[in-house]
């Protein structure tokens, strides 16, 4: 994970703006387009909370269903949400501002193992169930003010940190352009099919490896149980079987028990292409 503080304020129209370092960089991650003063949305106004930490969002793509902040923080009740569905803070619309919203949350008693005591990332939910294909899109979001952190995780996966220190602001305001997939476009339907998973010539690929597909299947998502069958070796490789609505998949290469992820986005499922090519990054050492 690679995280950044971020201090982000408004200027004047007149006055040049200069972008913050890109926390993508170097991750395999797209660099976000930079907001100018004048591009910035009008913001609303939101008041403090005592006790809480406020975090407002520009959803530019704006959501049909209710959107929650996965992560780990309390809730005003003491109840304590753990990256899922129940417990969890739903976010507000605030009224008029189209497409704004806002979510109130409370520190943990202790810090996670990443030294936040609030962190999470906006989930739109789909007939009511949660699923991480629906969380913001990779490398979509922008700060527009407040002092944070703007982490990145499983290359581009953006969230919102709070550590606890003095420096933090209460309230806090970014925008993001999209959602991973948007649940309330047309659905990609469930099937069954052969998937080719080509290797990029210029991929890390580690000697004795083999090669699976991960996605966000119903049981088993998003780990290495779906082994591909070999056609070149470190090159092409196959899967079958049957695939979820809005299927996305990624491919990983496991070596001596160890999990290494294809670098970049996941691929998305259009119902029609079942080819596609995945790129490696080498291990920090």
């Amino acid at each position: 994970m690679k995280a950044i503080k971020i201090f982000a304020a408004l200027f004047a129209a007149a006055t040049l703006f200069t972008a913050c370092e890109d926390p993508n960089k170097g991750n395999g991650g797209v660099t976000p387009p930079v907001i100018t003063p004048d591009e910035k949305p009008a913001m609303p106004e939101v008041a403090e909370v005592e006790g809480a930490y406020v975090i407002v969002v520009n959803f530019q793509q704006k959501p049909c269903n209710d959107v929650i902040l996965a992560g780990g923080y309390k809730l005003a009740d003491g109840s304590q949400s753990s990256w899922g569905l129940e417990p969890a803070a739903k976010f507000e619309a605030i009224e008029g501002y189209d497409g704004w919203y806002k979510v109130v949350v409370y520190p943990l008693d202790a810090a996670d193992d990443q030294g936040f005591i609030v962190r999470g990332k906006p989930v739109q939910l789909k007939d009511g169930a949660f699923e991480w294909s629906y969380q913001w899109a990779r490398n979509s979001v922008e700060v527009l003010d407040g002092v944070f952190t703007l982490g990145d995780e499983n290359g581009g996966e953006q969230f919102v940190g709070f550590a606890g220190t003095e420096d933090e602001s209460r309230v806090v305001y970014v925008t993001s352009t999209g959602w991973a997939t948007n649940p309330c476009a047309a659905a990609i339907p469930a099937g069954e099919g052969t998937f080719t998973i080509n290797i990029a010539d210029t991929a890390y690929v580690a000697e004795g490896a083999t090669f699976s597909i991960a996605g966000n299947f119903a049981e088993e998502a998003w780990n290495n149980s779906r082994v591909m069958t070999e056609v070149v070796k470190g090159k092409k490789y196959t899967w079958t079987g049957a695939y979820p609505e809005n299927f996305q998949f990624k491919a990983i290469q496991t070596v001596n028990g160890t999990d290494i992820w294809a670098a970049g986005d996941n691929a998305k499922f259009d119902g029609v292409t079942y080819e596609y090519t995945f790129t490696f990054d080498a291990p920090a050492q």
